[in-house]
């Protein structure tokens, strides 16, 4: 058979084509309006890349053996020679790259709340085992995606934390059996409802639970606390839930936590809204960004482990999905909104629970703007958080909230709960250090028992 004269690049273009086409076919999440498996587009796109590689290997075989052989070898040649000049400008920037982050692991140092954090358990018993178990600060692992409430826990049994399959719930290890439990009590709330600053059996959820048990109240309770939540995604969390279980597993009483992220979210990103580095990552999903998802995707995969691009390059990624978003409004229009909004969810709360034979409880919780008689070390948080009107938002949302909510018997203000206890309490705005969660446990607990009748309360049914 007689040899054609045919360049080397041509079967070597035939083989990029296919190899581009091939992974086109494999990824069609990244296709429009593609859905889960093979659909036409990517049958053509896979027929496409066999096409491809059964033709440049066609012009392989077609080739003279000799020409085949010098052409490769020269091919080979200036490969060699160009990879040794990338060689030499990657492994440069290596050098470079490395020396950044070794200096920036040399200058890093904790986060101000998780260094107060770390002082507020330091007389725990399981200090060293909860600073493991809570991980990186500020970084949730172990998150998945639910549809409406959009993420929450995956199971994970860790010395000091639990969360279950039962919706991503961390469970009180003082709950009666379910079987035979008389109150089945859900907690709702954003992360200090969640509680990752101290033990299962020392969360808020499970002191009130303890408390309901001790009075005779045979309870089992569930927490649904999820960090970030305000009571729009706990909102649409608990009517999820609700009609996601049978009957017998529905909860006879629910709690909803809130203040800290209802008045936080609104003052630094609108009234109502969530935080911005999660709804600017939905937006790019749904408007279909393709180019900031890569490029987030791939700086953040990366890079996610890179002291230097935490401290110094975040917004490569970040710019378009979070920054962009905060606002830090501290406008009166903006306070009425973002308090009219957490109203109009308790009232739907209450609407929800009058259908269903369920009895509320909206607690409002302390804060360390909140608080009176604060420590040293809580002035001095609260001095912090006063700039830019920060501080005075928080204090005009519960100072408006009590109003709004003042005829409202499910309410509960919690918000002075801790004033003149002696005790440094907080090391952010509202998250608590690991022995709080007792006293604000307790008065959700005692929440509950006024709220029952008389015969629930003493422990009959």
């Amino acid at each position: 058979m007689r040899k054609s004269g045919l360049d080397i690049r041509w079967p070597v273009g035939a083989y990029l084509i296919g190899g581009l086409l091939l992974a086109v076919a494999l990824l069609p999440e990244f296709l429009s309006g593609s859905a889960p498996g093979f659909g036409p587009m990517q049958i053509c796109a896979a027929a496409g890349a066999v096409c491809a590689l059964v033709i440049g290997t066609f012009l392989l075989v077609r080739m003279d053996r000799a020409a085949r052989r010098q052409q490769l070898s020269a091919a080979g040649a200036r490969f060699g020679k160009g990879a040794a000049k990338w060689l030499l400008c990657v492994g440069s920037l290596a050098i470079v790259a490395a020396g950044a982050e070794g200096w920036a692991r040399w200058r890093a140092k904790p986060p101000d709340d998780q260094r107060r954090w770390l002082e507020l358990i330091k007389d725990l018993p399981e200090s060293e085992q909860l600073a493991k178990d809570r991980g990186e600060w500020n970084n949730y692992k172990g998150l998945e995606y639910h549809d409406y409430y959009i993420y929450g826990m995956r199971p994970r049994k860790l010395p000091t934390s639990t969360f279950t399959s039962f919706f991503g719930d961390r469970p009180c290890p003082s709950s009666a059996p379910e079987e035979s439990a008389e109150q089945r009590v859900w907690f709702f709330g954003g992360s200090t409802m969640m509680n990752l600053e101290t033990t299962d059996e020392r969360t808020i959820a499970n002191h009130a639970i303890k408390l309901l048990n001790a009075a005779g109240i045979r309870a089992a309770g569930h927490n649904f606390g999820m960090g970030m939540f305000q009571s729009c995604l706990e909102l649409a969390k608990f009517q999820e839930i609700l009609r996601r279980v049978p009957e017998r597993r529905r909860p006879t009483i629910v709690v909803f936590y809130d203040g800290f992220n209802d008045a936080n979210s609104g003052y630094h990103f609108g009234a109502g809204r969530m935080q911005s580095d999660i709804s600017g990552r939905l937006q790019m999903l749904v408007e279909r960004h393709h180019w900031d998802m890569a490029r987030v995707g791939v700086v953040e995969g990366l890079l996610a482990k890179s002291q230097f691009y935490q401290d110094h390059g975040r917004w490569l990624a970040t710019e378009r999905s979070a920054m962009a978003g905060v606002r830090n409004d501290a406008s009166e229009a903006n306070l009425d909104q973002s308090v009219a909004i957490y109203q109009a969810n308790m009232d739907m709360v209450r609407g929800v629970c009058r259908q269903f034979q369920i009895r509320p409880v909206l607690a409002l919780q302390p804060l360390v703007v909140t608080k009176r008689g604060r420590t040293s070390a809580e002035d001095e948080l609260y001095e912090s958080l006063a700039k830019n009107g920060f501080a005075d938002f928080v204090e005009g949302f519960y100072a408006r909230t009590r109003v709004v909510m003042a005829d409202c018997p499910d309410f509960v203000d919690l918000s002075h709960l801790l004033d003149h206890d002696g005790r440094t309490d907080f090391y952010d705005l509202g998250h608590t250090g690991p022995y709080t969660g007792a006293d604000i446990g307790k008065a959700l607990g005692e929440a509950i028992v006024a709220r029952l009748p008389a015969d629930d309360s003493s422990g009959e049914n």
